[in-house]
């Protein structure tokens, strides 16, 4: 199978962890513009203290009107299914295909070395908050499954856009 047949089969889905409303409420739009499949929130060990008290049953309400507005804007015929966790571990929990973590170690393979494994039909892409993962959050992931995005760090919101833009270029090659 090569790289071009399996990029059309791979079905995109994005752990984010709780960020600032506004950041959260900007990613999920642009997710469902661009045609993610699921979208999973968790609230990370080392989450925004402002964001650690609010009702997320609120936010993720919001991000639901948020997706169906950003669907109907793009054209996409589908919304991505919205779930909120309470923690990483409970996200990863829920096995849905293979599940890549995006971190910033220097031992961390570089994204572009990304290859699907035969018959991968869906991807799950793990990022973490503005303050990185915990020691417990890394735990979670074997070695195989880390990788960087590029040498410099980049804002949570901004991991996200560019993982998806990239990661369909990556497979073409």
């Amino acid at each position: 199978m090569n790289a071009k047949s399996t990029l059309s089969i791979i079905i995109f889905n994005f752990f984010l962890p709780i960020l600032k409303r506004e950041s959260l409420i900007s990613v999920a739009s642009k997710l469902a513009e661009l045609g993610v499949d699921k979208i999973s929130l968790y609230l990370p060990d080392k989450v925004d203290q402002s964001m650690a008290k609010k009702d997320f049953n609120k936010l993720t309400e919001k991000i639901t009107e948020t997706l169906i507005l950003a669907c109907s804007q793009s054209g996409n015929n589908f919304i991505p299914k919205l779930k909120f966790f309470n923690n990483l571990k409970e996200a990863l929990d829920v096995k849905d295909g293979r599940i890549v973590m995006l971190d910033t170690l220097p031992e961390a393979t570089s994204l572009t070395a990304y290859n699907p494994l035969q018959n991968e039909r869906s991807v799950s892409i793990v990022t973490g908050c503005e303050s990185g993962y915990s020691d417990a959050e890394r735990k979670l992931f074997k070695k195989d499954d880390v990788y960087y995005l590029r040498t410099n760090i980049l804002r949570a919101e901004t991991a996200v856009s560019y993982t998806h833009l990239t990661l369909p270029t990556i497979l073409l090659v």
